[in-house]
């Protein structure tokens, strides 16, 4: 009986470096201190960037005092202000137009197309 190990070629392609236990321990820990490394920069960044976030305005924290006020509103409350602004300018110099028909001797279109015979008025 032959051995089949014995029959096996051996080229100096297939030699390798044989590295010992403690070789391959200290390649470890250094993988490992590389890794700890690059987590503990990864932690240093993540706070810097928490720290970041936590000092940017919400609209909670963006306050606005409008004239006449004593007190400072939020971007909901300035907003509420300019909307009654705005309807208080709109009511004291004209009011909206409004859609009126005409009258005319054609009778009603019967289509599901928007009438053009509408006209808008002033009051």
């Amino acid at each position: 009986m032959m051995n089949d190990k014995a029959n096996v070629i051996i080229t100096p392609d297939d030699i390798k470096e044989q590295t010992t236990e403690e070789e391959e321990v200290e390649k470890i820990q250094n993988a490992l201190k590389g890794l700890s490394d690059c987590m503990s920069k990864i932690t240093e960044r993540l706070i810097e960037l928490e720290r970041f976030v936590s000092e940017i305005p919400t609209a909670d924290k963006t306050l606005y005092k409008p004239n006449g006020y004593t007190d400072y509103l939020n971007i909901k409350g300035n907003y509420d202000e300019l909307y009654r602004r705005i309807e208080n300018l709109e009511s004291m110099s004209h009011k909206a137009p409004t859609p009126t028909s005409t009258s005319t001797s054609t009778p009603p279109q019967t289509t599901t197309t928007p009438s053009t015979t509408q006209s808008y008025t002033t009051t």
